[in-house]
């Protein structure tokens, strides 16, 4: 074992001495008195008898003993260590103190920022309600706009009902190809539509699939003519399923249409953005595609007008329904 060793291992001992001395010496305290009284009471009860006889005392005996100063110096140590003992126990209690306090301070500012948390999650969530309170009347707002402007296309597109010289047995209906594109879906908005026949006026859905029906079908032909259908109700559902609409589908059809003539809206380099669809519940109804074609082709600017600015009030909704 090597200088170092020894010298870590007697400084370590120093401490274990310097941290436990005190607690030993109080245990066995009483134990070592007793040993020490054990040896110095011979001498004790000499001197004792000797005051009965009324001998003189010889003091050598008492101070020749070492058990004796053994004594001493074990009451000047338990004296030492009760004082140092008791000034200890003083600062643990003290520093118990300081720590209580501390502890006390710190629960009560942790309670005190739960509450301020507490508070603050209340006015989020007070604030979170009168956002979407907000928004949801803006949306109304602009739901109704949408409404408000639908109409206006409609009456619109009455004129060029009348225009066209149509009747009871026809309607007039204008949509909008709508792309999202963060979805990858298309679909075909109604925003507009018109006929004398309330049954018919009534719009019950305003989202068609651009994969179904007449009106779909128009953004894949190159030449779009007047597209009759079969009269007979058996034949009719079974030439829907061509334009990939299901039986179930069309029997629910307010207006089971066998004459359909769609004309195509465009925007710059021949872009198809609309359709405008005329079409009758009668069979080969009589209409004149170049006469329908020389009419429409006077107001291209206003349908496509009426489409863009239906439009933007619907992308507008769709933003905020999104959260974007």
């Amino acid at each position: 074992m090597n200088s170092s060793e020894i010298d870590s291992k007697i400084v370590k001992a120093a401490k274990w001495l310097e941290k436990n001395f005190l607690d030993y010496l109080k245990n066995y305290e009483g134990l070592l008195f007793l040993v020490v009284s054990i040896f110095i009471a011979p001498n004790l009860s000499s001197i004792i008898s000797e005051l009965y006889e009324g001998e003189d005392i010889d003091y050598r005996i008492v101070f020749s003993s070492y058990s004796l100063y053994i004594f001493v110096l074990l009451v000047i140590l338990y004296l030492i260590s009760t004082y140092f003992f008791n000034k200890r126990q003083s600062e643990i209690h003290d520093e118990r103190l300081r720590i209580n306090s501390k502890i006390t301070n710190l629960e009560e500012e942790i309670s005190k920022k739960e509450n301020e948390n507490k508070e603050l999650e209340r006015s989020n969530l007070q604030m979170r309600s009168q956002i979407n309170e907000a928004q949801e009347a803006i949306t109304s707002l602009k739901i109704k706009h949408l409404n408000d402007s639908i109409d206006i296309s409609s009456k619109f597109l009455a004129f060029i009902f009348h225009k066209l010289e149509l009747n009871a047995y026809d309607r007039i209906s204008i949509y909008r190809l709508v792309k999202i594109e963060e979805k990858d879906i298309d679909f075909l908005h109604i925003f507009g539509r018109y006929s004398v026949n309330e049954k018919y006026k009534s719009i019950s859905r305003r989202e068609f699939p651009k994969s179904q029906g007449i009106i779909g079908a128009a953004f894949e032909k190159d030449n779009l003519e007047i597209e009759i259908l079969p009269e007979n109700d058996d034949d009719y559902f079974e030439a829907m399923k061509d334009y990939n609409i299901p039986k179930g589908v069309a029997k629910n059809f307010a207006m089971k249409s066998r004459t359909l003539y769609p004309y195509l809206i465009t925007i710059e380099y021949g872009e198809r953005v609309g359709v405008l669809v005329i079409e009758s519940i009668s069979h080969c109804r009589s209409l004149n595609k170049d006469s329908i074609n020389d009419t429409l082709k006077q107001y291209d600017s206003i349908f496509l007008q009426l489409l863009e600015y239906n439009y933007n009030i619907l992308k507008n909704i769709q933003s905020m329904e999104d959260g974007t």
